[in-house]
């Protein structure tokens, strides 16, 4: 009587009742026709990987594994090894999960989860035999968060051509807020990547989730549903991945939704437990949407994580959501734990740079520069067992890695705002940026008057920015395409003063930006010097 009292008094006030245990059991095999099933002579694989979002355990010799899961809701993801491919469905997403949500998601404005009912008496994975590069390059997008199908199209008018005939790409990895709250797009959305023909994996941003979920526990159910789990890893070629959901939701009190960013506990639990068997000189990546360097982090969260990553010779974090393209580097103000090192960050720019804003062009396409000066792009990552490379392009801008702003105009022998600004797109502290000036003769010839010297870095908005948001701000009428957002400080911005005493003419500014990558570019502008006025 007692046991039926206490559960009534927890029914009444919202409580949820102690979750009970599944035992979940099945085989990883070794798909060896590639058919998605096991055939006979297709043998199980041993020492693979299998979890349920917080422990892992490794299969048997026979492939076979045994883990308990959530009555209620809860997953079975398979981490694929190195040596063994996913299998990949018609949108080019890979299958490495099963899900068991027997009621489904509760009622809401998207899909959510359908019941999965009952849990079968096997849950199998098939890992197909593959040769892996010892090179890796993938294709890295971020946030491209198409509102309706008007910015859909723009996504595909703007990428589609320039990314399908990108070769050597192994993966596309896209990180976060692939929609804008408009999770109906879903299908849409897929069909469009799924044409750019290279299998892709997706990351959750925060304008992913179901913004009417009641908290935390179950705003990600329409993304996982149509991608899988939202934390999850796999080992590809010479690198492990690490897929990290940091979008904490929750409703305030006063109302409406908030998020932050940050990890539940088991999800760092599972980081811990994939780490465990990972060879410490190992390449590790750590794919996830905000960036760990975000005021807005949770910083126990991050630091756990740091110190769980800290032992690792060679990891990259990819991020996004600052709409904005920048490098980071996390040290000990951060809580990276060795006072020598740090962590890089590499928050990728916006695939929709400044939310599809901006001027429409001739071809009605808006020019969405972002904050930052950095054009609408993606960037291609390359990873060896040691090392990496990062090259960013903007869209429909092959081979431009700077742009300039010059004065214009200056005159003789006088003080003045003779400043140049040289934005390198892909610019960080590494980066060297130099400025030579020449006096450009009638006969066509120039001279040097100034040699080549470094630029000095500067934490500024780009002044391209400020004067296109002056000149929307100028226009009379409904712009066609109104959002613009307010400049931001570049994390890769340089600028030289030009000397005024010289000879009244005609001068060009040349500028030189080499990046540890091995990207070497020159950019140039003029201005005329006039004589001054008495």
């Amino acid at each position: 009587m007692k046991t039926v009292v206490h559960i009534a008094i927890l029914l009444f006030c919202g409580l949820s009742l102690p979750a009970a245990a599944l035992d979940i059991r099945g085989v990883v095999y070794s798909d060896e026709n590639g058919n998605g099933s096991r055939d006979a002579g297709e043998p199980g694989l041993a020492d693979v990987g299998v979890s349920n979002g917080q422990r892992i355990v490794r299969t048997d010799a026979e492939g076979r594994y045994l883990i308990d899961i959530d009555d209620r809701r809860g997953h079975v993801m398979v981490l694929k090894p190195h040596g063994h491919a996913l299998p990949h469905n018609d949108r080019g997403l890979p299958d490495y999960y099963w899900l068991h949500y027997p009621a489904g998601s509760p009622e809401r404005s998207y899909e959510g989860i359908a019941p999965t009912g009952t849990a079968p008496d096997s849950v199998d994975f098939a890992l197909i035999p593959t040769r892996e590069p010892e090179s890796l390059r993938i294709l890295a997008l971020a946030d491209p968060q198409t509102s309706d199908p008007r910015e859909l199209a723009f996504f595909e008018r703007l990428f589609a051509e320039e990314l399908r005939a990108l070769e050597g790409i192994d993966f596309t990895l896209i990180l976060g807020d692939l929609l804008n709250d408009a999770l109906d797009l879903g299908d849409s959305f897929d069909r469009l990547v799924a044409g750019f023909g290279h299998p892709w994996v997706a990351v959750i941003g925060n304008h992913d989730l179901d913004l009417d979920a009641a908290s935390d526990f179950g705003a990600a159910d329409t993304f996982t549903g149509r991608y899988g789990p939202t934390t999850w890893a796999f080992e590809y070629g010479p690198a492990h991945f690490l897929v990290l959901d940091n979008i904490r939701f929750h409703r305030p009190p006063s109302g409406g939704y908030r998020y932050h960013g940050g990890f539940r506990a088991e999800q760092l639990d599972f980081v811990q437990a994939y780490l465990a068997d990972v060879p410490k000189d190992a390449m590790i990546v750590l794919a996830m949407h905000i960036p760990l360097n975000s005021s807005s982090f949770r910083s126990e969260d991050r630091e756990r994580l740091l110190e769980l990553v800290a032992p690792y010779d060679n990891a990259l974090v990819l991020s996004g959501h600052y709409h904005a393209n920048q490098h980071a580097y996390l040290d000990q103000a951060y809580g990276w734990p060795d006072p020598q090192g740090h962590l890089h960050e590499y928050a990728v720019g916006a695939v929709s740079g400044a939310w599809w804003g901006g001027a429409l062009d001739e071809n009605g396409l808006p020019d969405s520069t972002m904050r930052d000066g950095t054009p609408p792009g993606f960037a291609i990552v390359t990873l060896t067992a040691d090392s990496y490379s990062i090259e960013y392009r903007g869209v429909r801008q092959p081979g431009r890695q700077l742009a300039l702003f010059g004065p214009g105009s200056v005159m003789a022998d006088t003080w003045s705002n003779a400043d140049v600004y040289a934005n390198v797109f892909n610019g960080d502290a590494y980066t060297e940026v130099s400025l030579q000036v020449e006096r450009l003769e009638a006969d066509g010839q120039s001279m040097v008057v100034e040699p080549w010297a470094p630029m000095r870095k500067v934490d500024e908005a780009d002044p391209r920015v400020w004067k296109r948001a002056i000149e929307r701000m100028q226009f009379n009428g409904e712009p066609d395409n109104a959002r613009l957002a307010s400049p931001l400080d570049s994390s890769h911005l340089w600028r030289t003063r030009l000397s005024t005493s010289v000879a009244p003419g005609r001068y060009r500014v040349r500028v030189r930006a080499r990046d540890r990558w091995g990207m070497d570019a020159t950019e140039t502008t003029e201005y005329q010097v006039y004589p001054r006025v008495r």
